[in-house]
């Protein structure tokens, strides 16, 4: 309970249900079905798009829909939710087991997500729109201009290096109808097809997208 509580000066929100916090914690590896842990990050990724739109849209009061739109991205991205888990040190109090660890990015994303999700049931959007002040302003304010989202990036670098466009194809959806979990591939001319995973096709793509680009200097030594 004390390192609950620590979390908790952390997060800047005493939770009035703990067992809300506990499933925010408990990684799907552990309970069969995952589904308190999965139903939590559901409803956090859309609280934290909802959150993030309104700050910029109230912030940069000048900017076009589709430079928001760029921003609102780069923030809710997996490699964000990863930073502030990262400054939170969400991988000491996340339960897991350790046999089933898929990637530690994406581990540490999806529990930052449930994390929002359970705050939101726990206190509503105040509690919501104070922890992200505290851990996205510096995210926000880091990038001047809007940034370019993966799926912009890399159709840049396949039309200079491959001269080609990626595709984007839809492998499958898994999971309940009101969480579904989406799987795409993006292909691009001359490499091997990367996959990635989403809430909604957007985020998968993006994922995707992201995946590719990670993986590229690695593979084929050439760096975007």
């Amino acid at each position: 309970m004390e390192r609950l509580q620590d979390l908790e000066k952390k997060i800047g929100h005493v939770f009035r249900n703990k067992n809300l916090l506990e499933a925010a914690l408990t990684h799907s590896s552990i309970r069969p079905g995952g589904k308190d842990f999965e139903r939590l990050e559901f409803l956090g990724d859309r609280v934290l798009e909802l959150v993030v739109a309104e700050q910029l849209y109230l912030y940069f009061t000048k900017e076009k829909e589709g430079d928001l739109a760029k921003r609102l991205a780069g923030l809710v991205c997996r490699e964000a939710c990863e930073k502030v888990g990262q400054e939170l040190e969400l991988s000491n109090f996340i339960m897991l087991n350790g046999a089933e660890l898929g990637p530690r990015s994406a581990i540490l994303s999806d529990a930052v997500e449930a994390l929002l999700g359970a705050m939101y049931l726990d206190g509503g959007l105040t509690p919501c729109n104070h922890f992200i002040k505290l851990y996205w302003t510096d995210l926000r304010n880091k990038t001047l201009s809007p940034p370019k989202d993966p799926k912009t990036t890399l159709q840049e670098w396949a039309q200079t290096h491959e001269k080609a466009v990626p595709t984007y194809e839809l492998i499958e959806t898994t999971g309940p109808d009101h969480a579904p979990t989406f799987l795409v591939q993006v292909h691009v001319l001359n490499h091997a097809p990367v996959k990635g995973n989403g809430t909604s096709k957007r985020q998968a793509e993006q994922n995707a997208a992201l995946n590719f680009m990670e993986n590229i200097p690695v593979r084929h030594g050439k760096s975007l």
